[in-house]
């Protein structure tokens, strides 16, 4: 069985790409995602908000 986990928020958003590289907090939350949930891990952000979401097998 296949499973989501979303998150919406109305900040001011941020580059996804550049955070990528950058934010350690997303890289060990993606990390955790693939290797412990073996999963997959999606953003989009706008100046109006973000959204990120979280899939993976149950």
């Amino acid at each position: 069985m296949l499973s989501t986990i979303g998150a919406i928020d109305d900040g001011k958003g941020f580059n996804v790409e550049e955070c990528s590289q950058k934010c350690l907090g997303l890289s060990i939350v993606n990390s955790y995602v693939e290797d412990k949930l073996k999963g997959s891990m999606q953003f989009e952000s706008t100046a109006c908000g973000t959204i990120v979401s979280f899939t993976f097998n149950m």
